[in-house]
């Protein structure tokens, strides 16, 4: 629910709580998550997924999304740090646009760090600009920062 599929309005927002509402008991049955990936502010992200069943519902935190909207993640991890399912490792400039990890203006590291010594124990998953030459490389230099990264937990 970002970009082009942002939620644009509250008729929009009741046929989306409406609709998977409708199959929580399949969710839960199947032992399946849903989380969601919003532009929304904290504070109206917090209270759009207090709608949900939160066994079955959460939160994809995605930080160079975040960082692009210029919301500072302290204010969304008071907002729903503990309905976070997982987390996209992006970053993005101050044109909003998405770039190479640690070249735009995500506090990757920071929030990572922040994540994990208050608990997170769910996924981060690398969703960084596409290299132009050298996708396998590019992927080995970020493992490399992010194992040899002192984390401070």
């Amino acid at each position: 629910m970002v970009d082009k599929s942002s939620i644009k309005n509250l008729v929009e927002e009741k046929n989306i709580i409406s609709f998977f509402s409708s199959f929580k008991t399949f969710l839960k049955k199947k032992r399946m998550n849903i989380a969601f990936e919003s532009d929304f502010n904290p504070e109206r992200l917090k209270k759009f997924i207090k709608k949900f069943d939160p066994k079955v519902f959460g939160i994809n935190y995605d930080i160079g999304n975040s960082a692009g909207l210029n919301y500072s993640y302290k204010s969304e991890m008071n907002a729903y740090f503990r309905k976070i399912k997982n987390v996209h490792i992006k970053d993005k400039n101050k044109e909003n646009i998405t770039v190479p990890l640690f070249s735009g203006k995500a506090k990757i590291l920071e929030i990572m760090s922040y994540m994990l010594k208050n608990g997170y124990k769910g996924n981060f998953i690398l969703q960084p600009a596409r290299s132009k030459f050298d996708h396998v490389n590019m992927i080995k230099n970020y493992k490399k920062i992010f194992t040899n990264y002192d984390y401070k937990i």
